[in-house]
């Protein structure tokens, strides 16, 4: 899953793997918090949270002020309802 990530936020070198590894570790703990679904390999929907989820810390993990990374952008928040429904009904 490193790889893959590290292809969809462009990044091309090793030095961060440490970094984008704990996000991803992150990511699954948060969905499964938010969720109640446990991370389900080659699950497509699930992956794609993941790779969004470390994209925005990623890419914001200097934010400072009163909005910080505790708001997640829209798109998360949806795919969040829809593993949560799925796991409430699946």
């Amino acid at each position: 899953m490193l790889e893959k990530i590290k292809k969809y936020i462009k990044v091309e070198h090793n030095v961060e793997d440490e970094l984008i590894q704990s996000f991803i570790e992150l990511a699954k703990a948060y969905i499964q918090e938010k969720t109640g679904v446990e991370y389900i390999e080659n699950d497509l929907i699930y992956e794609d949270l993941i790779r969004l989820i470390v994209a925005y810390r990623y890419y914001n993990r200097n934010a400072i002020g009163e909005k910080t990374l505790i708001e997640y952008p829209y798109s998360i928040n949806e795919m969040l309802k829809t593993l949560s429904f799925r796991g409430k009904n699946g």
